[in-house]
């Protein structure tokens, strides 16, 4: 996303790659944070005293690690993702942020209305995320396989690395539930943009139901194809898809329990869906398309209005300024 913005809204500005912290480096939360103070701190010393350093941080769950709290003091801003972690951060961290949501190119991620022939007129369910147990892929099958036991013209498209070290075993899982002929083949790891909007495309529902979302890119990526979205009522979902107008870009599934996790993972509470309700949301769509037309329109016209790149291009550009000339309120 830093790149993207000045690339499209600042072409004089530079890119610094100062930082490259892949996840499976680390064998636990607490080794991040004490690695990312490191970086931090060498930051502070190798550029000029006068640098502003701007963190935007996801909260995609509460309460949360509370040792990243040293983390974001060490910064001169922190802007939160969304309402969800600005509330996150002044309950939990007593740190008053703006926020910013993520950008989506609403010219990539665009109704193409080029669904394979082959595809017909199924009903076709999405969920495109990593395969790894937040994302919660194994109760999306099963919730999939209540909803589609007596329909034969739905599919479900399991867009991710069946074979993530840090994943699932989904091929089991399609023995498991019955899937086998109700399963679209997934496209292989590392595809474009332009075929990730091809994929969005196919569905008429793209299924989040994780845990926890810091944000949810593929809730905006699916409203600027014109899908609606099913998401968990927790976190950052709940504002992408019922606040703001027009609504609903979707539905909200019911949550069982909010249980707690081990203190190495980035928060500690998660949430448990509850499959039934999502079968049932399910059938509620697959019986009546022009819900989904109309909610599908309303993500469109949402997506378009407040997360393309020219309107968060122009928050980020108007909140470095603010920052740069000192007229940021929320400063520290």
């Amino acid at each position: 996303m830093v790149q993207h913005i000045p690339n499209v809204m600042c072409p004089n500005a530079v890119n610094l790659n100062v930082v490259d912290l892949p996840s499976k480096q680390y064998v636990s939360e607490e080794a991040l944070i004490m690695q990312l103070k490191g970086q931090m701190q060498k930051f502070k010393e190798k550029f000029p005293r006068e640098t502003k350093w701007i963190q935007y941080a996801p909260q995609d769950g509460d309460p949360p690690m509370p040792q990243w709290e040293h983390i974001y003091r060490m910064a001169d801003n922190v802007v939160a993702m969304s309402k969800y972690g600005q509330f996150v951060f002044k309950q939990w961290f007593g740190l008053n942020t703006p926020y910013i949501y993520h950008g989506v190119d609403t010219d990539t991620f665009k109704p193409l209305n080029n669904r394979p022939k082959e595809l017909g007129d199924k009903f076709i369910v999405g969920n495109l995320n990593r395969n790894q147990p937040r994302k919660q892929p194994v109760r999306t099958m099963m919730a999939f396989a209540k909803f589609a036991k007596d329909k034969n013209d739905v599919a479900l498209h399991m867009q991710m690395d069946w074979n993530d070290e840090f994943g699932w075993p989904l091929e089991y899982f399609v023995q498991q539930y019955g899937l086998q002929n109700k399963m679209i083949q997934p496209a292989p790891v590392g595809i474009g943009r332009k075929q990730v909007a091809n994929i969005y495309n196919m569905w008429d529902l793209n299924l989040n139901a994780t845990g926890g979302e810091g944000f949810g890119l593929t809730h905006i990526e699916g409203f600027g194809c014109g899908v609606p979205s099913l998401g968990c009522d927790y976190t950052t979902s709940r504002e992408l898809i019922m606040e703001g107008e027009p609504n609903p870009r979707g539905a909200l599934l019911k949550v069982l329990d909010l249980h707690w996790q081990m203190m190495d993972v980035a928060a500690v509470r998660r949430s448990l869906v509850d499959v039934d309700d999502m079968a049932n949301v399910m059938n509620k769509y697959y019986y009546n398309r022009e819900l989904v037309k109309q909610h599908g329109k309303n993500a469109r016209e949402w997506a378009e209005k407040n997360v393309s790149w020219q309107i968060i291009g122009k928050q980020w550009i108007k909140f470095v300024e603010d920052v740069l000339s000192g007229d940021d309120k929320n400063a520290k």
